[in-house]
């Protein structure tokens, strides 16, 4: 092997960076690779000559790539990034090598270049706007409404993607965006910091092409299905190939030749992802001009269809021709994350051998370990993805359940000596209680009309009359910290007409919430996100009130009580419901994992929110709590055998054993359900 191709920086995790190392000796050729770092891990016997240099210092970046081509015999060029497709596109051009123009690299790059490439084809994209101000961002309001999406023009991977819902909504994902593009010091922002894209949020499912042209030639590799979170569009899962019918795969390559045209991408790979909507039609979210990231290109694509994708890259990346096409290989293949749910230092991460022992599992990615600091959007978009789970199966309902499987063994525990319990094994907790038929019947048994799918005996009839007290209404909108399921904001909204943001540690409970809020008369003024109600990062004083029915114990009121006063506007209330045992806890309480903030001593609620400005007013709520423990206790025995069989004998018996303990406590008049109402002074 005498001839090179140049690898302009790598994937930054190891097992995606060896991949496309190995993939460049299978096209039988070597690596020069140009970068600004070399990834933790990669294996330096594949790389065979190297210039480290500042990438987005593009003249000196483009003096090192010439250093390499003179040296090296480089063929070709390519990158497995976003942040690096315009500089590799100039040394394209400056070497006279196979590759994307910059011409094509410059629309792919910036976002409102790229739509306005597509304005004669007004059936393919969004309608969209360039918002640059506040009478740019009115306008493009006024125009295209809602639902709606604000985005950097430069951005990748999700940065700084908000989902928006109404003005105010809006004004404030522009708000938090607008510090994120200029202060976050990313050097992806340089030029486009004070711009961004408004646009039409697209209905229907989503989905990505992975893709090559060479000559003209448009091959499509793979389409995948895929699943992202609200509000920023992180992406969770991907699976191939697509579960779409025959009609909406065509018309997934219909839309992917023409913006490759329209675009004049040539000699490169591509990324395409797109909405496809219920009548078949898809259209463009947008298009990169490199392969996917996320293990897609070095890991899902060879799994699920048998192609040497990133061999097939780098053979167009240097003149050479692609492999025959091969025929479906009957598999199904997936990619799914693992995330830190909560902000801070990684003390351990655990569960990467029970995930490989599932099933199908083909191997788990490390992506952070110990001492990796976690941060969660919108203060960063990034660095909350731990672990990547890789796997096969014949059939996709077992494929994608494996997954899921896989990803709930890992655990990630934060640096807090300070708590008995991560916040990260709370939610875990919390993801595995939900979807658990036989809870949900007993509680439906105990409540009636009353069940909205909560967790606990907080009923809508509660949270109106709540409502009506703290004189919350049309215009109105009420933060619910630890919302569970969604039920009881959904139930706010629909009957007093105010907007809710649910906030829960839990993924699995937020996905539910989000299920049920499509076709609830609540829906339409309802969001529920990820995230801790003590840390509460990205909203500002937008709050006539904060609720926290039985989520208290899961932050100290020092942490929560000054977040809580700042996302707080005008005289805005703060509500909590706590169950307070007035013993210690006992061996017996550990085993079935009532927590320790239950017990004495209670964190003092009422004296930190006096000292932060609130007036606060307690009541005995007890009364309603011993007839449902005794109640719902009594239909979980009815449905064990159920329960156990859905939770597993230990966990089952611990979830019975935990509500034995409430009621004993409560019989022995050792319980108490406190109502706290604080109302910040006014100080005018």
């Amino acid at each position: 092997m005498t001839s090179s191709v140049m690898f302009v920086n790598l994937r930054p995790y190891q097992l995606e960076a060896n991949a496309v190392l190995l993939a460049a000796r299978r096209a039988g050729l070597r690596v020069a690779l140009l970068a600004d770092r070399i990834p933790r891990g990669t294996v330096m016997s594949l790389v065979d000559d190297v210039e480290l240099v500042d990438t987005f210092d593009v003249p000196a970046a483009r003096r090192a790539a010439a250093a390499l081509v003179q040296r090296a015999a480089v063929r070709g060029v390519v990158t497995w990034s976003d942040r690096d497709v315009r500089l590799v596109a100039r040394i394209a051009e400056d070497h006279g090598l196979p590759g994307l123009r910059d011409s094509a690299a410059r629309l792919v790059r910036d976002k409102h270049a790229g739509r306005r490439a597509l304005a004669d084809r007004p059936d393919l994209i969004p309608a969209f706007q360039l918002v640059d101000g506040e009478e740019s961002l009115a306008g493009a309001i006024a125009r295209i409404g809602f639902p709606a999406v604000l985005k950097p023009l430069t951005g990748s991977g999700s940065k700084g993607i908000f989902e928006v819902a109404d003005e105010a909504g809006a004004r404030r994902a522009w708000d938090v965006l607008r510090r994120y593009t200029t202060g976050s010091g990313d050097p992806m922002f340089a030029g486009t910091e004070r711009r961004w894209l408004y646009e039409e949020c697209l209905d229907g499912t989503e989905h990505s092409v992975e893709g090559l042209v060479q000559h003209g030639e448009v091959r499509l590799v793979a389409v995948t299905d895929k699943v992202t979170t609200a509000p920023h569009h992180i992406e969770v899962e991907h699976v191939q190939p697509s579960a779409l019918g025959p009609a909406a795969l065509a018309s997934v390559g219909e839309l992917t030749r023409a913006v490759v045209a329209a675009f004049g991408m040539d000699d490169c790979a591509f990324h395409l992802e797109c909405k496809v909507d219920g009548r078949g039609r898809a259209r463009l979210v947008e298009i990169a001009g490199r392969a996917g990231g996320g293990m897609i290109a070095s890991h899902l694509v060879p799994l699920a269809t048998g192609v040497d994708y990133c061999a097939d890259i780098v053979r167009v990346a240097t003149g050479s021709p692609m492999a025959p096409a091969g025929a479906p290989s009957g598999i199904v293949a997936g990619v799914r994350s693992a995330f830190a749910r909560t902000a801070g230092e990684i003390d351990e991460v655990t569960g990467y051998g029970a995930a490989l022992a599932v099933p199908g599992v083909v191997q788990v990615a490390v992506l952070l370990g110990a001492g990796d600091r976690v941060k969660l959007p919108p203060e960063d978009f990034m660095s909350q993805r731990v672990a990547t789970v890789i796997a096969q199966a014949g059939d996709r309902e077992e494929l994608r359940a494996n997954l899921v499987a896989a990803c709930d063994h890992l655990r990630v525990r934060l640096r807090d000596p300070g708590r008995d319990e991560t916040l990260e094994e709370v939610a875990a907790g919390w993801d595995r209680l939900q979807r658990v038929r036989a809870m949900d019947e007993a509680r439906a048994a105990v409540l009636g009309p009353g069940f909205v799918g909560q967790h606990s005996n907080v009923t809508p009839h509660y949270v109106r009359a709540l409502a009506e007290r703290l004189g919350l209404g049309p215009g109105s909108r009420v933060l619910d910290a630890g919302c569970g399921t969604g039920g009881l904001s959904l139930a706010l909204a629909a009957a007093t007409g105010c907007e809710v943001v649910g906030v829960d540690l839990s993924p699995a409970a937020v996905e539910v919430a989000t299920e049920r809020a499509a076709g609830h008369p609540g829906g339409p003024r309802t969001t529920f996100v990820v995230g801790d109600l003590g840390e509460l990062s990205g909203f500002g004083d937008e709050f006539d009130a904060v609720l926290a029915f039985g989520s208290g114990y899961w932050s100290a009121p020092e942490t929560a009580v000054p977040r809580w006063r700042r996302v707080l506007r005008g005289s805005g209330s703060a509500v909590l419901l706590l169950t307070r045992i007035l013993a210690d806890r006992s061996d017996r309480d550990r085993e079935v994992d009532l927590q320790p903030g239950l017990f004495l001593p209670h964190a003092d609620w009422e004296g930190v929110l006096e000292k932060a400005g609130f007036t606060v007013a307690t009541a005995d709520r007890t009364d309603i709590d011993g007839l449902y423990f005794r109640a719902y206790l009594g239909r979980l025995r009815e449905r064990e055998a159920a329960l156990r069989a859905e939770m597993g004998d230990e966990d089952g018996a611990d979830y019975i054993g935990m509500f034995e303990q409430f009621l004993a406590y409560h019989d022995a008049d050792l319980l108490r359900r406190w109502e706290i109402v604080a109302t910040l002074r006014d100080v005018a």
